[in-house]
């Protein structure tokens, strides 16, 4: 195996054990967080969980804006630099971070505490009134861990984000909030759990950072500071993009319909949104890994890592999509039960969008690695506008059904436009012989099985789990078989096997004979 070959491998290794950490993480955060909401409903009413949400939410978006952008941009700038191992310039990059989002956060503290309670009175809400300036005091604490976590990624290190962004916040909420509702504390007790819990994250995260920082933080020169911000503040941007694609059409559907309709819509989403959880987890460390690649002008690596991670992204992505396109009312029923079945329709447009982004794989994050950030805006905005514009005209007429259309045709143009935009630039693209023929081939086959098995078995949650099962299996036989395993892959796996102590010289065998570039 070639040197570039092995430096490929060691990367996938890092992009592999990160998207592991991240995707555990998301899981983890998710089930405990649903634990301590469920809690706070039973113990605080419905009307608690309410002004809970709402005042996390308000503080973290105030969060993001300390953040400027940094959660993103850190990662791809501390990448790059380590490309051209300056190590100085790494340490000043990681010093303005800090010094900038500090200096930002202060002021955003201060004044979400003094005058935090006047702008949510502008909207009559006088119960948050009363607590809105207690969750001011998460902010320094909520952006320092945002902000060392995006430097432990830019270091190729994801576990302080499984650390010091789920584990301890979450579950020091949980348990305090269990301790709480035992106690029959007042409901500020929450509001102080869910603040202690990022509190507590921070303070345990400054003894992590003074063991196992690589890069110590430094002053920064003026003109490295400006230009981490100027890069990242794009990407600030970004962010609230995306948060305004996730929530525009829900929101249409609000001014259009009644709540229960935002109920079925939203229940819909939730379980969709499945999809691209599998792509945000790999591209935690792509992002760091492929900016410096890119730093020492290699290109053809970076070609290589965005297909075999889209390879990977897509082969796992297969069984939930084709099960929510074949079976969406089966899968709806045994979640959330018959009354929500009626979002067959709506779940089957929203899976086809959330996979046209998974089908061209990391693009947005190749995109900030070419430092094409606004780039990326335009492409967010425009989805964002499509949306927009398709709910507005087709949620009237068409309901839930509309508004997923929009969404639809709103994920497929923006990502067909970075992606058009990636491969006229620098040849970018996912759609190599390795790539498709394992995928189309699982496309028709699953397809054509799953028309068979609507038609003629009758559909029980266990039908329905085999279904998913084959599906998976098809595909890693169909990726042995067409021969599109690239020596790169083959030697990360066997790396992993050797790691956690299995040697076995048949898969080893099988790998050799599936790969195109032996």
């Amino acid at each position: 195996m070639s040197d570039a070959d092995s430096d490929l491998a060691d990367a996938l290794q890092d992009a592999f054990r990160g998207a592991v950490i991240v995707l555990l993480g998301t899981i983890i955060g998710r089930g405990s967080g649903l634990l301590a909401e469920v809690w706070v409903v039973r113990t605080f009413s419905e009307s608690g969980y309410g002004l809970l949400k709402l005042g996390v939410l308000i503080t973290s978006l105030v969060a993001a804006v300390g953040t400027l952008g940094f959660r993103t941009g850190l990662p791809r700038q501390l990448g790059y630099e380590q490309g051209g191992q300056n190590t100085a310039t790494i340490r000043e990059t990681i010093g303005a971070g800090v010094l900038v989002s500090s200096g930002v956060t202060a002021i955003l503290a201060v004044v979400m505490f003094a005058y935090g309670s006047r702008f949510v009175s502008l909207f009559g809400d006088s119960e948050l009134v009363t607590y809105i300036s207690l969750f001011a005091f998460a902010l320094p604490a909520m952006v320092f861990v945002d902000v060392f976590v995006a430097v432990f990624r830019g270091l190729n290190n994801s576990k302080p984000k499984l650390y010091f962004r789920t584990l301890v916040p979450k579950f020091g909420f949980l348990a305090a909030v269990a301790v709480a509702g035992f106690f029959n504390f007042g409901f500020e007790s929450v509001i102080l759990a869910w603040v202690g819990g990022y509190v507590i994250a921070a303070l345990v995260f400054i003894v992590y950072i003074a063991l196992n920082i690589e890069y110590r933080p430094t002053f920064p020169e003026p003109v490295v500071a400006r230009r981490l911000v100027v890069f990242s503040f794009p990407l600030l941007a970004v962010f609230f993009a995306n948060h305004l694609m996730r929530w525009v059409d829900t929101f249409i559907i609000w001014i259009y319909t009644d709540t229960a309709t935002v109920g079925l819509y939203s229940a819909t989403v939730l379980l969709t949104r499945t999809i691209p959880m599998i792509l945000g987890s790999v591209t935690f460390l792509y992002l760091p890994i492929a900016s410096r690649f890119y730093s020492d002008g290699d290109i053809e690596r970076v070609q290589s890592l965005y297909v075999i991670l889209t390879k990977w992204v897509v082969g796992a992505s297969l069984p939930l999509f084709l099960t929510f396109m074949f079976f969406p009312k089966s899968v709806l029923t045994v979640v959330f039960g018959p009354d929500l079945a009626a979002g067959a329709s709506v779940m089957q447009l929203l899976a086809l969008g959330f996979f046209s982004h998974t089908l061209l794989g990391t693009n947005g994050h190749t995109l900030i690695m070419l430092g094409q950030r606004r780039k990326l805006l335009a492409a967010r905005s425009l989805m964002v506008l499509v949306n927009l514009i398709l709910s507005v005209l087709l949620v009237p007429s068409l309901g839930i059904v509309g508004a997923a259309l929009g969404s639809m045709a709103a994920f497929l143009l923006g990502n067909v436009a970075v992606s058009a935009y990636l491969y006229r630039e620098k040849g970018l693209h996912p759609f190599c012989r390795d790539y498709l023929r394992p995928v189309v081939g699982t496309l028709v086959v699953a397809g054509m099985v799953g028309v068979v098995v609507r038609q003629s078995v009758a559909i029980s949650p266990i039908v329905v789990a085999g279904y998913a099962t084959f599906v998976g299996v098809l595909h890693v036989g169909l990726y042995l078989l067409a021969r599109s395993v690239r020596q790169a892959e083959a030697a990360m796996i066997e790396a992993v096997m050797n790691h956690v102590g299995v040697q076995n010289n048949t898969v080893a065998d099988i790998l050799d004979r599936a790969s195109f570039d032996r």
